[in-house]
């Protein structure tokens, strides 16, 4: 511990969300057309509380959300251009 106070959802030292993460992605890239629309992509979305997605038109808010609720086939470990 670094001595500051911990809350849910923040991360520990290693990376890891305090109450656990209900959805974790690390390095999401998502490649549609032969280009790649998501590079790198690292969040936790911490278990017990309502997270939301916020942003322009196009930015993938859509994409993210097909991706993590597994509503298209996701490759694992694949590696694509870029």
């Amino acid at each position: 511990m670094d001595g500051r106070e911990r809350r849910a959802g923040d991360p520990d030292d290693r990376g890891a969300a305090v109450m656990g993460a209900a959805v974790r992605a690390r390095d999401l890239a998502v490649d549609l057309g032969g280009r790649r629309i998501l590079h790198g992509l690292t969040f936790d979305a911490p278990a017990g509380q309502i997270t939301g997605l916020l942003g322009p038109s196009g930015c993938g808010k859509t994409t993210i959300d097909a991706h993590v609720s597994r509503t298209v086939e996701v490759q694992y470990n694949r590696r694509g251009p870029g």
